[in-house]
């Protein structure tokens, strides 16, 4: 069978998957979860085509949510091609950029993401992955260390650059996140304070990592449903709730960084949760068994 057939069947058993799924409701409670996950499996194989994650030479697997027993996150860890909006966003056209993320699972009883859910612990929260390659000297994210002068073009002359690091999340949250919402960037508040670093930590089956952790404080997820938002196809529709649009919400974010000369990528591990047990839970159970490596030429 060639790859197109492949394609054809694939696209073909999706579409009536999702007949199916309509006409016969996998039990009122998960159906919208389903349904969302079988449209997203084709969106994310779209986006995974042409992104970073295709050609750069690493093998990056992230665990869903099937992988815990809870009903914690979304089934499937997405890919999203930010190449061009990043790029014209920072002002440098050399830069790409390839989105990882995967976001809380549906409450049965909304037919949503608990993404939207003010009084849930997984509100606002996300976990994945930022691949980032710049076309500059020094890679993104990443600075001369303090006991060197200048770049020396290797990891051990590099450090972690928070503030940089920052405008990753920042532009997911708003431009990929808030703005297909309704939200308006001049509106959102995103507020980022590192109070641990820590370094030379092994993490994903490699060593070489630094981990930042941080308070944030970021426009929430929850608003009043409006017309012809491309993005519920993935969340769903935001159910009702007592709460002002795009609320601020306390956060808590953990960043694991690490450049991968050969490639030229700089790797982002992430988590951005409103609890912070939720936030160590992701981390123990489901990041932490991320994998990434060198493709095998």
């Amino acid at each position: 069978m060639n790859n197109h057939t492949k394609s054809r069947s694939g696209l073909l058993f999706s579409f009536i998957l999702i007949i199916l799924l309509f006409i016969f409701p996998l039990g009122m409670l998960y159906g919208a979860e389903i349904k969302a996950a079988v449209l997203m499996t084709w969106w994310n194989s779209v986006q995974k085509r042409d992104s970073l994650l295709a050609d750069c030479g690493l093998d990056l697997s992230i665990p869903g949510g099937l992988s815990t027993p809870e009903s914690d996150w979304f089934p499937l860890v997405m890919n999203f091609n930010a190449d061009q909006g990043f790029s014209a966003w920072m002002g440098d056209q050399g830069l790409r950029l390839t989105v990882l993320y995967n976001f809380p699972a549906y409450d049965p009883k909304d037919h949503c993401s608990r993404l939207y859910d003010p009084q849930s612990p997984y509100y606002n929260s996300f976990y994945g992955a930022y691949l980032v390659r710049s076309g500059g000297e020094i890679p993104f994210g990443f600075k001369a260390s303090a006991t060197d002068s200048a770049y020396a073009g290797t990891e051990e002359a590099m450090e972690v650059d928070p503030e940089a690091v920052s405008k990753v999340p920042f532009y997911d949250y708003q431009k990929l996140v808030l703005a297909d919402f309704g939200l308006r960037e001049e509106d959102f508040i995103f507020d980022w304070k590192v109070n641990q670093t820590q370094s030379d930590l092994i993490y994903a089956g490699s060593s070489g990592w630094t981990r930042l952790d941080a308070d944030l404080q970021v426009s929430g997820a929850c608003h009043r449903a409006r017309p012809d938002i491309f993005s519920y196809m993935q969340y769903g529709k935001p159910a009702e709730k007592n709460a002002e649009d795009f609320s601020p919400a306390s956060m808590k974010g953990r960043i694991y960084a690490r450049y991968f000369p050969d490639q030229n990528v700089s790797v982002f591990f992430y988590i951005v949760a409103s609890d912070e047990e939720v936030l160590k839970a992701c981390d123990r159970k489901i990041l932490s068994r991320s994998r990434i490596s060198a493709k095998q030429q």
